[in-house]
């Protein structure tokens, strides 16, 4: 929905049409407005709900007059290429300087030159506004009280500004303090609230209580999301205790169809129930860390794609193991010999529709689940790119991996040596966790003996960064899992449209 039909939807009375109305319709006016109005006379009723009705058309005037990202015209630049053409270029650039960039510095230069091309025209503002569908705060233990309100007003300015690119915000990542503060009425009206969140579908809330550990959500927290946020359908929480009351106000979301708790916890007192979920939930990743007091899981009803768990006991298995046909992601961590054994047998039965399977060991049941298991073709086993190779080569049904890597990846890894060899797969995008960077890779190609005939067909995608590994003994793994993994979005390399 745009700026101008959220404002069009508010009506507008005059003076003598609010004398008419009786002080109930009144008051109904000024609840649904967020206004004071107990024990207040029917003239200042009156004037409060005037005085809203001019801040609305004072925002009309600044957001909607001339707006650049819905009233644009072709720029002069079209003469000189072609503009599809050049928008190509910038989607391309922007793949390869954003998407795989895990450097913080280097992002923000980045980002300069693309703000920069958004002056050129009112088309090319449309452009660079459309990629600009991200916000997000990183925890910081030093951010002060201060700071938190800075945030928030920033947040604000950046979408209301109508000389600013941020518009439609689809993903938001904000800490607990800065959305508490952000949804004071003293730094956002009501309407502009919803002018911020209303195109929201993805939303991340972390924890920057300076000690890493767990902060309880609020229930005017909850009531907020559900008021402004119509359109959610991913929820994420980090470090945070998931209540009860939590998990009961979510519930009335209309569109939510993913909530990831794998990096929070539920308190000792609490007992989660399957009662506790929509029936519209398709993802569910559960807290990782820490066996949690679950008296049921999953109902019958339920049919989850995606779910994660981790530290799982085998009456909690019980609960879930009637869903692998339904399972086509599945996130399983912190698992004892015993976990693994059942894992591996529900992995190897004729029904189970797992395609994805993310872990953190990479022990020989891996191997012999990929063996048996040939609808898998994504995994990600926490390793770096040389180790997790190793076991994908052996399998020829992976056509995606995820792997570690530090913030930067070596060109060593781009680039044909001695030492190197040709994966087949290509560097698609990247992604910086609090504990973890990790790279995502499709294929692209099956491997030949002859390298000529790898780099020719490598030639004919000049627009990709093709992966190559060290043919070495594995010796040691990476045992972390402190990170909450996303969706791998399907990668398309034969047709012209982005990721």
């Amino acid at each position: 929905m745009t700026t101008k039909e959220i404002l069009d939807k508010q009506q507008i009375f005059s003076r003598d049409e609010l004398e008419k109305l009786k002080r109930d319709e009144l008051v109904q006016l000024s609840v649904k407005y967020s206004l004071k109005h107990n024990g207040l006379r029917k003239d200042v009723l009156i004037d409060s709900i005037l005085k809203y009705q001019e801040h609305i058309n004072d925002i009309k005037s600044k957001l909607v007059t001339n707006n650049p990202i819905e009233q644009y015209h072709r720029g002069t630049v079209e003469y000189r290429l072609p503009t599809l053409i050049i928008n190509r270029i910038i989607r391309d650039l922007w793949h390869e300087d954003i998407d795989l960039c895990l450097n913080t510095d280097n992002l923000r230069r980045n980002y300069r030159w693309l703000l920069s091309i958004a002056l050129v025209s009112k088309e090319f503002f449309k452009l660079i506004s459309s990629l600009f569908s991200s916000f997000k705060t990183k925890p910081n233990n030093r951010i002060e009280n201060a700071d938190t309100f800075y945030l928030a007003h920033h947040l604000r300015s950046s979408v209301l500004s109508p000389h600013s690119v941020l518009k439609n915000i689809g993903d938001l990542t904000i800490s607990i303090q800065v959305f508490s503060a952000i949804t004071k009425k003293s730094v956002c009206a009501p309407i502009e609230l919803g002018l911020i969140f209303n195109n929201v579908r993805r939303f991340c809330m972390s924890n920057d209580n300076g000690n890493w550990r767990p902060s309880p959500i609020q229930a005017q927290q909850c009531k907020s999301i559900v008021q402004y946020m119509p359109n959610i359908e991913s929820l994420v929480f980090l470090q945070a205790y998931i209540g009860l009351d939590l998990l009961q106000s979510i519930k009335t979301l209309p569109r939510l169809t993913s909530l990831d708790i794998s990096k929070s916890e539920f308190p000792k007192i609490a007992q989660f129930t399957s009662d506790l979920l929509s029936h519209s939930i398709k993802k569910l990743k559960l807290p990782m860390r820490y066996n949690s007091p679950y008296k049921s899981i999953l109902s019958d009803q339920h049919q989850l794609t995606t779910f994660g768990i981790g530290r799982i006991t085998l009456a909690q298995i019980q609960m879930i193991s009637g869903h692998f046909m339904h399972f086509t992601k599945l996130i399983i961590k912190k698992l004892n010999e015993e976990m693994i054994a059942k894992f591996e047998k529900l992995l190897c039965l004729p029904d189970c529709k797992v395609r994805t399977l993310i872990t953190d060991t990479i022990y020989v049941w891996i191997e012999r689940v990929l063996n048996q298991n040939q609808l898998i073709d994504t995994i990600d086993v926490n390793c770096d790119l040389d180790d997790t190779f190793a076991l994908v080569s052996k399998s020829p049904s992976i056509k995606r991996f995820i792997f570690s890597h530090n913030k930067d990846i070596t060109t060593d890894q781009y680039k044909l040596g001695i030492d190197n060899h040709a994966t087949g797969f290509a560097h698609v995008k990247s992604k910086s966790f609090i504990y973890r960077a990790v790279g995502y890779a499709a294929k692209i190609y099956n491997v030949s003996e002859n390298q000529d005939d790898n780099t020719a067909v490598e030639s004919t995608y000049p627009h990709l960064k093709f992966l190559y590994y060290r043919i070495e003994s594995v010796s040691s793994y990476s045992r972390s899992d402190e990170y909450s993994e996303s969706d791998i979005d399907d990668f398309d390399f034969n047709d012209d449209s982005d990721e």
